[in-house]
Protein backbone atom coordinates (compact mmCIF):
# COMPACT_ATOMS: atom_id res chain seq x y z
CA UNK A 1 0.00 0.00 0.00
CA UNK A 2 0.99 3.99 -0.81
CA UNK A 3 1.69 6.15 2.36
CA UNK A 4 -0.15 9.23 2.54
CA UNK A 5 3.14 11.07 1.95
CA UNK A 6 3.50 8.75 -1.30
CA UNK A 7 -0.07 9.65 -2.05
CA UNK A 8 0.34 13.28 -1.95
CA UNK A 9 3.61 12.94 -3.74
CA UNK A 10 1.86 10.64 -6.75
CA UNK A 11 -0.84 13.77 -6.44
CA UNK A 12 1.40 16.84 -6.20
CA UNK A 13 4.50 15.99 -7.83
CA UNK A 14 3.24 13.42 -10.29
CA UNK A 15 5.53 10.38 -9.21
CA UNK A 16 6.47 8.24 -6.37
CA UNK A 17 8.61 5.52 -5.56
CA UNK A 18 8.40 2.61 -3.94
CA UNK A 19 11.68 1.02 -3.04
CA UNK A 20 12.62 -2.93 -3.14
CA UNK A 21 8.86 -3.67 -4.55
CA UNK A 22 10.96 -6.78 -5.72
CA UNK A 23 13.71 -8.68 -4.14
CA UNK A 24 17.59 -8.34 -4.66
CA UNK A 25 17.01 -11.63 -5.80
CA UNK A 26 14.56 -11.36 -8.06
CA UNK A 27 16.03 -8.33 -9.59
CA UNK A 28 19.17 -10.36 -10.04
CA UNK A 29 17.02 -13.00 -12.03
CA UNK A 30 15.47 -10.31 -14.22
CA UNK A 31 18.71 -9.09 -15.26
CA UNK A 32 20.16 -12.77 -15.64
CA UNK A 33 17.81 -13.28 -18.08
CA UNK A 34 17.82 -10.37 -19.82
CA UNK A 35 20.99 -11.01 -20.70
CA UNK A 36 20.52 -14.49 -21.59
CA UNK A 37 17.57 -12.92 -24.30
CA UNK A 38 20.35 -10.47 -25.53
CA UNK A 39 22.48 -13.44 -26.03
CA UNK A 40 20.49 -14.65 -28.53
CA UNK A 41 20.86 -11.85 -30.71
CA UNK A 42 24.37 -11.94 -30.04
CA UNK A 43 25.14 -9.29 -27.42
CA UNK A 44 27.11 -10.14 -24.78
CA UNK A 45 27.01 -9.41 -21.34
CA UNK A 46 31.15 -9.49 -21.12
CA UNK A 47 32.04 -8.47 -24.62
CA UNK A 48 31.12 -4.60 -24.94
CA UNK A 49 32.26 -4.49 -28.66
CA UNK A 50 28.83 -6.47 -29.27
CA UNK A 51 26.96 -4.19 -27.13
CA UNK A 52 24.25 -1.89 -29.74
CA UNK A 53 24.78 1.91 -29.83
CA UNK A 54 23.17 4.06 -27.62
CA UNK A 55 19.52 4.45 -28.12
CA UNK A 56 16.15 2.91 -26.97
CA UNK A 57 16.69 -1.19 -27.94
CA UNK A 58 13.60 -2.20 -30.44
CA UNK A 59 12.11 -5.70 -30.82
CA UNK A 60 12.12 -6.81 -27.28
CA UNK A 61 9.04 -8.67 -27.16
CA UNK A 62 10.98 -11.95 -26.56
CA UNK A 63 11.10 -10.46 -22.78
CA UNK A 64 7.46 -10.33 -22.66
CA UNK A 65 6.43 -13.29 -23.52
CA UNK A 66 8.47 -15.18 -21.67
CA UNK A 67 7.25 -12.85 -19.14
CA UNK A 68 10.55 -11.56 -17.09
CA UNK A 69 9.26 -9.05 -15.49
CA UNK A 70 6.78 -11.21 -13.79
CA UNK A 71 7.76 -10.24 -10.17
CA UNK A 72 7.22 -6.75 -10.28
CA UNK A 73 3.38 -8.00 -10.53
CA UNK A 74 3.44 -9.19 -7.09
CA UNK A 75 0.87 -9.17 -4.47
CA UNK A 76 2.01 -5.68 -2.74
CA UNK A 77 1.78 -4.01 -6.49
CA UNK A 78 -1.79 -5.72 -7.43
CA UNK A 79 -2.57 -4.20 -3.90
CA UNK A 80 -1.71 -0.86 -4.46
CA UNK A 81 -3.56 -0.93 -7.35
CA UNK A 82 -6.54 -1.74 -5.96
CA UNK A 83 -5.64 1.13 -3.92
CA UNK A 84 -5.39 3.52 -6.37
CA UNK A 85 -7.64 2.78 -8.78
CA UNK A 86 -10.56 0.81 -6.71
CA UNK A 87 -10.57 -2.55 -5.87
CA UNK A 88 -12.74 -4.91 -8.40
CA UNK A 89 -12.79 -1.60 -10.75
CA UNK A 90 -9.66 -2.73 -13.04
CA UNK A 91 -8.46 -6.07 -14.75
CA UNK A 92 -5.49 -7.52 -14.90
CA UNK A 93 -3.35 -6.45 -18.05
CA UNK A 94 -3.21 -8.94 -20.58
CA UNK A 95 0.11 -8.82 -21.72
CA UNK A 96 3.25 -8.43 -19.48
CA UNK A 97 5.12 -5.60 -18.42
CA UNK A 98 7.27 -3.75 -21.58
CA UNK A 99 11.14 -3.94 -21.27
CA UNK A 100 12.89 -0.87 -21.53
CA UNK A 101 16.42 -1.06 -22.71
CA UNK A 102 18.70 1.80 -23.19
CA UNK A 103 22.74 0.80 -23.73
CA UNK A 104 25.26 3.50 -23.38
CA UNK A 105 26.46 6.16 -25.51
CA UNK A 106 29.32 8.95 -25.34
CA UNK A 107 28.31 12.17 -23.65
CA UNK A 108 27.46 14.81 -23.01
CA UNK A 109 24.12 14.56 -21.60
CA UNK A 110 21.39 16.99 -21.95
CA UNK A 111 17.53 17.84 -21.05
CA UNK A 112 16.26 16.72 -24.77
CA UNK A 113 13.87 19.96 -26.31
CA UNK A 114 11.98 17.03 -28.97
CA UNK A 115 9.39 14.33 -28.16
CA UNK A 116 8.13 15.20 -24.84
CA UNK A 117 4.73 14.03 -24.58
CA UNK A 118 1.94 12.48 -22.43
CA UNK A 119 0.75 8.86 -23.17
CA UNK A 120 -2.81 9.51 -22.76
CA UNK A 121 -5.01 12.21 -23.28
CA UNK A 122 -6.49 14.53 -20.95
CA UNK A 123 -9.95 13.48 -20.26
CA UNK A 124 -12.17 12.33 -17.88
CA UNK A 125 -12.16 12.65 -13.84
CA UNK A 126 -9.96 15.14 -12.45
CA UNK A 127 -10.59 13.81 -9.10
CA UNK A 128 -9.85 10.15 -8.83
CA UNK A 129 -7.30 7.96 -10.76
CA UNK A 130 -8.27 6.36 -14.01
CA UNK A 131 -4.53 4.81 -15.00
CA UNK A 132 -1.25 4.34 -12.89
CA UNK A 133 1.92 4.17 -15.65
CA UNK A 134 4.39 2.01 -13.80
CA UNK A 135 8.03 1.54 -14.68
CA UNK A 136 10.05 -1.26 -12.74
CA UNK A 137 13.95 -1.41 -12.19
CA UNK A 138 15.54 -4.38 -13.38
CA UNK A 139 18.68 -3.46 -12.73
CA UNK A 140 20.41 0.12 -11.03
CA UNK A 141 19.85 3.29 -12.95
CA UNK A 142 22.15 5.70 -11.86
CA UNK A 143 21.62 9.91 -12.94
CA UNK A 144 22.74 10.37 -16.69
CA UNK A 145 21.96 6.45 -17.39
CA UNK A 146 18.89 6.68 -19.40
CA UNK A 147 16.14 7.01 -16.92
CA UNK A 148 12.64 8.39 -18.25
CA UNK A 149 12.77 12.38 -17.51
CA UNK A 150 9.31 13.60 -16.09
CA UNK A 151 8.53 17.57 -15.60
CA UNK A 152 7.30 17.24 -11.75
CA UNK A 153 4.21 19.27 -11.46
CA UNK A 154 3.43 18.69 -14.77
CA UNK A 155 0.54 16.21 -13.85
CA UNK A 156 -1.19 18.82 -11.40
CA UNK A 157 -1.24 21.47 -14.22
CA UNK A 158 -2.91 19.06 -16.71
CA UNK A 159 -5.60 18.50 -13.66
CA UNK A 160 -6.50 22.09 -13.65
CA UNK A 161 -6.87 22.29 -17.39
CA UNK A 162 -8.97 19.14 -17.05
CA UNK A 163 -11.86 21.32 -14.31
CA UNK A 164 -11.79 23.74 -16.73
CA UNK A 165 -12.04 22.46 -20.03
CA UNK A 166 -15.66 21.47 -21.46
CA UNK A 167 -16.83 18.30 -20.60
CA UNK A 168 -13.62 17.44 -19.33
CA UNK A 169 -11.91 16.83 -21.80
CA UNK A 170 -8.68 18.94 -22.35
CA UNK A 171 -7.73 16.70 -25.04
CA UNK A 172 -4.96 14.86 -26.77
CA UNK A 173 -1.10 14.74 -25.60
CA UNK A 174 0.24 17.28 -28.50
CA UNK A 175 -3.02 19.25 -27.75
CA UNK A 176 -2.43 19.57 -23.91
CA UNK A 177 1.69 20.23 -24.51
CA UNK A 178 0.90 23.14 -27.51
CA UNK A 179 -1.09 24.65 -24.79
CA UNK A 180 1.67 24.31 -21.85
CA UNK A 181 3.89 25.74 -24.50
CA UNK A 182 1.57 28.64 -25.72
CA UNK A 183 0.77 29.36 -21.83
CA UNK A 184 3.73 29.51 -20.02
CA UNK A 185 7.59 30.43 -21.19
CA UNK A 186 9.17 27.91 -18.88
CA UNK A 187 7.50 24.79 -21.38
CA UNK A 188 8.07 27.16 -24.27
CA UNK A 189 12.44 26.95 -23.33
CA UNK A 190 11.66 23.34 -22.60
CA UNK A 191 10.76 22.50 -25.73
CA UNK A 192 13.67 24.71 -27.77
CA UNK A 193 17.17 24.13 -28.39
CA UNK A 194 18.28 26.53 -26.47
CA UNK A 195 21.90 26.80 -24.72
CA UNK A 196 22.33 25.34 -21.05
CA UNK A 197 19.76 22.52 -20.50
CA UNK A 198 20.34 21.25 -16.86
CA UNK A 199 20.41 24.26 -14.76
CA UNK A 200 17.52 25.91 -15.84
CA UNK A 201 15.40 22.80 -16.37
CA UNK A 202 16.27 20.46 -13.21
CA UNK A 203 18.07 22.71 -11.13
CA UNK A 204 16.25 26.11 -10.73
CA UNK A 205 12.58 24.86 -12.58
CA UNK A 206 10.00 27.31 -12.00
CA UNK A 207 7.06 27.81 -10.10
CA UNK A 208 3.09 28.24 -12.33
CA UNK A 209 0.66 28.97 -10.82
CA UNK A 210 2.11 28.03 -7.49
CA UNK A 211 2.88 24.78 -8.88
CA UNK A 212 6.28 23.70 -8.71
CA UNK A 213 7.72 22.15 -12.16
CA UNK A 214 11.08 21.26 -13.37
CA UNK A 215 12.33 18.27 -15.05
CA UNK A 216 13.54 14.92 -12.36
CA UNK A 217 14.76 11.78 -13.98
CA UNK A 218 13.59 8.63 -12.88
CA UNK A 219 16.62 6.50 -10.98
CA UNK A 220 16.45 3.48 -8.59
CA UNK A 221 18.21 0.13 -7.44
CA UNK A 222 17.26 -3.44 -8.83
CA UNK A 223 13.49 -4.41 -7.61
CA UNK A 224 12.44 -0.54 -7.28
CA UNK A 225 9.37 1.03 -8.97
CA UNK A 226 8.50 4.56 -9.64
CA UNK A 227 4.58 4.87 -10.26
CA UNK A 228 3.77 7.82 -12.78
CA UNK A 229 0.23 9.74 -12.62
CA UNK A 230 -1.28 9.61 -16.45
CA UNK A 231 -0.96 13.33 -16.85
CA UNK A 232 3.09 13.78 -16.14
CA UNK A 233 4.79 15.63 -19.36
CA UNK A 234 7.81 12.73 -19.95
CA UNK A 235 10.71 12.01 -21.96
CA UNK A 236 13.39 9.49 -22.82
CA UNK A 237 16.76 10.09 -22.29
CA UNK A 238 20.40 9.44 -23.07
CA UNK A 239 22.42 6.91 -21.09
CA UNK A 240 25.58 8.09 -20.51
CA UNK A 241 26.81 6.01 -17.66
CA UNK A 242 28.62 2.64 -18.52
CA UNK A 243 25.83 0.44 -18.21
CA UNK A 244 22.92 -0.63 -20.21
CA UNK A 245 19.47 1.47 -18.61
CA UNK A 246 17.15 -1.69 -18.17
CA UNK A 247 13.48 -1.26 -16.63
CA UNK A 248 10.19 -2.21 -18.19
CA UNK A 249 6.96 -0.01 -18.21
CA UNK A 250 3.09 -1.21 -17.30
CA UNK A 251 0.23 0.58 -17.23
CA UNK A 252 -3.04 -0.32 -15.28
CA UNK A 253 -6.28 1.07 -16.17
CA UNK A 254 -9.94 1.37 -14.49
CA UNK A 255 -12.50 -0.69 -16.52
CA UNK A 256 -14.26 2.18 -17.38
CA UNK A 257 -11.11 4.68 -17.81
CA UNK A 258 -11.88 7.01 -20.82
CA UNK A 259 -8.19 6.77 -21.93
CA UNK A 260 -8.55 4.35 -24.56
CA UNK A 261 -10.01 0.82 -24.51
CA UNK A 262 -8.44 -2.79 -25.51
CA UNK A 263 -4.64 -3.56 -25.07
CA UNK A 264 -1.86 -0.87 -26.65
CA UNK A 265 1.49 -1.53 -27.45
CA UNK A 266 3.41 0.27 -24.67
CA UNK A 267 6.87 0.83 -26.29
CA UNK A 268 7.12 4.25 -25.60
CA UNK A 269 7.77 5.74 -21.92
Amino acid sequence: MLSAEQQNELTTRGYTYVRGLASPEEAAEMERRIWAQLQKRGIDRADRATWPRGGLLSQLQGLRHAKVFAPFANARMLAIVDQMLGAGSWSPPKLEGQGLLTFPEPPPWAVPHRVWHFDMPARGSAERLDALRVFGFAATVAPRGGGTLMVEGSAELVRRMVVRSPRSDAGQSADVRKRLVKQHRWFAALTSPVGDRVKPFMEDGDEIDRVRVRVVEMTGAGGDVCIMHPWTLHNTARNCSDRPRMMMTQTYARDDNVFYSGERDQAME
